[in-house]
Parts: C-alpha cells; structure tokens; sequence
C-alpha cells in the first residue's frame, strides 16, 4: 500500500490538516493549517463566536455552527486525480474477493481507496481508520453513497460509514490461500499481477521520455536505529546500527 500511496504525484502538504474561519462579506471561506491533525471533528453547536483582529476592512470571526467537519480536505485532491487516472481501480484488480456479495458492505475497491488515501494523507496505521471511518468527507472521496453510514445493516456499525481497522487488517494480511471456505480473511492479493502493476504503471508513466535502459540502483538504508530492534545490522559505513531494508532507487538512461 505503501509502493501504491508513493505513485501518486501529490505532496503531503496537499494533504494537511486545516482549520476552517469564517470572513464575513468576503467570497469563498479562508483556510489555516491545523497545528495538530484532527480527522473527524464534532463540535457541540454553540452560537458564541471568537472575534480575531480585523483585516483591512474585514472582520475575522471563527465560527462553530459547520456540524460535521473534516480536518483533510487533500482527500477530494486525491480523489480527482484517481478519478482521472482509474489508478485504485486498477490496482484493486490485482485482488481477489471470495467474501460474499450479500453480506458485503465495502467492495474491494473502496477497501483499497480508503487505505491507499489513508497513506497519502499521512495515516500509516491501520488503528487510525477506528476514527477515520467517521469521517464523511473521506467517505464521499473514497466513493461511498452512504457518507453519513446512516443505511448501515448493523445498528452498532450505523453512523461509521467507512470500514474500520480490523476489515482493512483482514484485507492486507489474507494470505494467497484463502478461499470461500475461509472464515474471516477472504480477500486475497495476486502478487504476481501487483508487481506487474507498478512495473507498467512506471512504464506508462514516462512513456513520453525516451529510456534506453532502466538502472535499479540498490542500497542499504542510513537510518539510525538507538534501540535493540529485530532485523537491524551494524552498517559499517556509517558506523551506526540500522534497519536491514533495502532502497531501490529507479534510473533512466537514454541517448
């Protein structure tokens, strides 16, 4: 998921969290950057305002009356350029779903959607989807109808409109076995076709910039480990322990 959260072009900075304060006699609302990230906020509606010092003209009145907020507007960017791309819907081609159709609440592409914009939207953790599936704006870029999750089957699952950690668990940990006749983890990854994605999905990529050879060039990573972490390994170089992971950086030749 990682490898899929890195093929997409935008910045994380697209993706920041943002405060919303509300300028009266102006056009559009004007946005801050959050100092902390706030995924699905729920004010208690109040009628009391904070009344900042005035810009120009304008006064500058922070607002809680919004109900529902998010804090990640940079989903509905990722959103446009999947949808301009097919890039999720591709790569979710690359698995297969025995789960059955009339239980199944959250298709495999929606599965990978929330994850991979998870990723981009700097929600590494599985354990951070319990808060994100509330949040309706990530519903509705993730291409859920019900963004509310007011039409959930189960009472305890209505008002969560996405899924949460244990379903995206039971998506990236199935293994290549799984079958109908398995009980809980039925979604099971195509290794294969998911190498074959990235490879054409590079290839597609720079179709118009002419390449000659493609050069892997394969290091060990720098990263200073200070604990006793499993797989780490005394990098001589460096002269400090780091993890024993590899980094492979693409290099195109042409001419």
């Amino acid at each position: 998921m990682n490898h899929l959260c890195d093929r997409f072009t935008l910045q994380n900075h697209a993706a920041q969290s943002l405060a919303r304060i509300e300028l009266p006699n102006t056009i559009e609302p004007f946005f801050l950057a959050a100092p902390f990230p706030v995924s699905a906020i729920r004010p208690s509606c109040t009628s009391q305002q904070l009344q900042f010092q005035a810009l120009g003209a304008r006064k500058v009145v922070g607002r809680f009356d919004a109900g529902r907020v998010s804090s990640d507007g940079g989903a509905m960017l990722l959103r446009e350029l999947d949808l301009r791309t097919g890039i999720v819907n591709r790569f979710a081609a690359c698995f297969t779903d025995h789960r059955a159709s009339c239980r199944t609440e959250h298709s495999v592409e929606e599965l990978v959607r929330q994850r991979a914009f998870g990723l981009c939207l700097g929600y590494e953790d599985v354990v951070d989807h319990d808060s994100l599936r509330d949040d309706a704006l990530l519903a509705a870029a993730v291409g859920h109808a019900d963004v509310l999750g007011e039409r959930r089957r189960l009472k305890r699952d209505q008002g969560h409109p996405l899924a949460g950690k244990s379903t995206l668990n039971r998506l990236e940990l199935a293994g290549t076995s799984a079958t109908t006749d398995t009980r809980y983890k039925k979604i099971v990854a195509r290794d294969a076709d998911i190498e074959r994605f990235f490879v054409e999905e590079f290839i597609d990529a720079h179709k118009h910039e002419p390449m000659d050879r493609i050069v892997l060039d394969i290091d060990p990573t720098d990263i200073q480990l200070h604990g006793k972490q499993e797989g780490r390994f005394f990098h001589g170089y460096y002269g400090q322990s780091s993890p024993s992971g590899l980094n492979v950086a693409l290099v195109r030749r042409s001419g």
